[in-house]
């Protein structure tokens, strides 16, 4: 951003106004000079020609002042970019409208009497932003948010990469919903797109083979669409496995080792993004347990 655009610039001989006050004064000297021995024509071609000369080195001045002017007037502003997009997200992926209204809000507010409460909302706001920025995870979100999230995220898997994850049979889970649709249709296309799906379904086993019956995406899982899917009874590996069980909490989806999105059910959050390296680590050895407890699916 601060890198500088070299203008080629003309000779230096052909544009420095001392150079154009001899040229004029050659010329009078030639007009003094016989064979035109004209002094009023030499003595106006000197005096103009000086003029000019002196009026063209004191534009020059001023344009070359007007010019450093602007030039350190643009390295401040560009400064002041380059600290911004050490804040803040300028790429064409941020969307900075809800940050511009934001302080356009702020500013607007001018009663006495709300200025406690609106520097409330911003001290809200850093502090989530600073817990979002010191652990490495997301509140809990909103059904809205979390799809949001998660099909964004589902997009991002490249060929080769794995999406690992954990379904506990919770009754929104793999139902008709618009959500729920586009995340099998995206869980799909990982497969198309060359990368794998490996999910483990831990369930009750009389419960799951009914929710298999009757479910077209968990069957799905074991009809060789290579939808990975894998099962773990869920009464045995709470009798069996405490510390697991507990570890699993009420599912999540994690790719490769890098970032998971774990549910939480419930009224209103779906559940929460983390990068936290405690929490992934947690969650893969969870991963790599599960693999030697999953079977492939029951028939009765």
């Amino acid at each position: 951003m601060n890198d500088v655009v070299e203008h080629k610039r003309p000779n230096w001989l052909l544009r420095h106004p001392v150079i154009e006050a001899i040229v004029t004064l050659g010329a009078a000297a030639i007009a003094w000079a016989p064979p035109f021995s004209d002094p009023k024509s030499a003595y106006l071609v000197a005096v103009l020609g000086v003029l000019f000369a002196v009026g063209r080195y004191g534009l020059t001045e001023v344009l070359k002042d007007d010019r450093q002017s602007q030039d350190a007037a643009l390295t401040s502003k560009f400064k002041k970019v380059d600290r911004l997009s050490d804040l803040v997200d300028l790429s064409p992926k941020s969307d900075l409208g809800e940050l511009r209204t934001l302080v356009d809000r702020y500013s607007q507010i001018v009663d006495p009497e709300f200025f406690e409460a609106k520097d409330e909302v911003i001290h809200t706001s850093l502090t989530r932003l600073n817990a979002i920025l010191q652990e490495r995870r997301t509140d809990k979100l909103s059904t809205g948010a979390y799809y949001k999230f998660l099909l964004e995220l589902l997009a991002s898997v490249k060929p080769g990469e794995t999406l690992y994850a954990v379904s506990t049979g919770e009754d929104v889970e793999w139902d008709e919903s618009p959500q729920e649709e586009r995340f099998f249709d995206a869980n799909r296309q990982i497969v198309v797109r060359g990368g794998g799906v490996v999910r483990y379904f831990v369930y009750p086993k009389t419960g799951f083979i009914q929710a298999k019956e009757a479910n077209e995406k968990i069957a799905a899982h074991f009809q060789g669409t290579r939808l990975g899917g894998m099962f773990v009874d869920k009464d045995r590996l709470k009798a069996t496995d405490a510390a697991l069980f507990g570890a699993i909490g009420q599912g999540f989806i994690m790719v490769e080792r890098r970032i998971a999105v774990v549910d939480v059910f419930g009224d209103q959050p779906r559940g929460y993004v983390t990068k936290n390296r405690d929490e992934l680590d947690r969650y893969w050895k969870a991963l790599q347990q599960l693999s030697q407890l999953a079977s492939a699916a029951p028939r009765q």
